[in-house]
């Protein structure tokens, strides 16, 4: 083989160096010089949960601005809406008396505004003033007894649950009708939080990404090559790795939430009983579906749906979701035998609905 002339051997050596130290100094881009655009990964934890953003057309200063603000929603909002801090805005409301008035910031008094629609929707399956309840059966802030709660304690509690125990005036401030009822925002807070996120995003000009919590989705705009987001729906099964999928679904500028029983859950004298409690009894659900899937315009809508429809049971879901242009839904069953099978809404897996 011929030696490359003195010239080129001169170059390639040069170019070489060029990269090496190029690399060495930005070790995540080509060049400290030049702001490619690219699809970034934001990923993080939150709300005793995983998150992840996917950005789909970004340079490298965009996706770092977009870290910065993606932190400081979350923070925002789980000083807002996680029961587990003391000094959140729930937390503060579970502690007025109901004699007292309780202005809430924008974000709360968002979720409160979905709560009371998803409420009167789903005739009160989806409630966030079981706090007590959620409490008794230790899916909350309190532990739960060695034993089960006792029938009299449930029956106490739901005395206090009722999301018409809780009134909102125009300008956003809360009262309570009765002095014990609390809220558990957990089954919509998620939801609320990808939408903010969601709305964060587009703020900054970026219209391409995926936003998830722990399940709970937004899809924006198409990928950079045109093609839909792509997002799996699990095997319901508490051993189901991340790729046992159900089904593969396209997204395009619409959320997405499941709620499933099949991971929250104790088992107590032989029965199993679910994270998921139903408003009307203060016990944990026992329909025969095992997951909900919800797919709606925002993702805290779907977020509380999905929950309620587990509550409502699947011929009450799939009635409601026909008659409502809301939403739509799958829910997937489990037998004895864990053969699956699913149902869904009309228009579940068109894109166009």
């Amino acid at each position: 083989m011929k030696a490359l002339p003195q010239t080129v051997s001169a170059m390639i050596h040069s170019l070489w160096l060029w990269v090496a130290a190029v690399l060495l100094t930005c070790p995540t881009q080509l060049s400290c010089s030049q702001d490619f655009r690219h699809e970034h990964v934001i990923e993080g934890r939150t709300m005793g949960t995983y998150y992840r953003v996917i950005l789909g057309d970004v340079t490298q200063t965009q996706a770092r601005d977009a870290q910065k603000i993606i932190t400081a929603v979350l923070d925002r909002i789980n000083h807002s809406m996680s029961v587990f801090d003391p000094l959140s805005e729930v937390s503060r409301f579970n502690l007025i008396q109901s004699d007292t008035k309780f202005c809430a910031s924008h974000d709360f008094a968002e979720v409160m505004r979905t709560s009371f629609k998803a409420y009167e929707l789903t005739k009160g399956a989806f409630d966030p003033s079981l706090g007590p309840v959620i409490d008794l059966w230790g899916f909350g802030v309190k532990k739960a007894d060695m034993d089960l709660p006792r029938e009299s304690d449930v029956s106490e509690a739901l005395e206090a649950v009722g999301l018409d125990k809780i009134h909102m005036d125009k300008q956003g401030c809360l009262f309570k009708s009765h002095p014990e009822t609390r809220l558990n925002l957990s089954a919509i807070a998620k939801g609320y939080g990808v939408d903010a996120i969601a709305q964060a995003l587009r703020d900054m000009n970026i219209t391409s990404f995926l936003v998830d919590i722990g399940g709970d989705i937004y899809a924006g705009s198409p990928r950079p090559d045109k093609s839909p987001w792509k997002v799996g729906i699990s095997t319901p099964h508490p051993q189901a790795g991340a790729d046992d999928l159900m089904e593969i679904l396209e997204l395009e500028k619409q959320a997405l939430a499941t709620s499933g029983d099949y991971r929250n859950f104790f088992i107590k004298n032989g029965q199993r009983y679910s994270h998921i409690i139903d408003p009307s009894t203060g016990q944990p659900v026992r329909k025969k579906n095992v997951s909900a899937t919800v797919k709606a315009e925002t993702c805290v809508l779907a977020d509380a749906l999905a929950t309620s429809m587990l509550v409502m049971g699947p011929d009450k879901s799939l009635a409601l979701a026909k008659e409502s242009s809301l939403f739509e839904v799958m829910l997937i069953f489990v037998n004895e035998d864990s053969q699956i099978s699913v149902r869904t809404s009309p228009g579940f897996f068109s894109r166009d609905d």
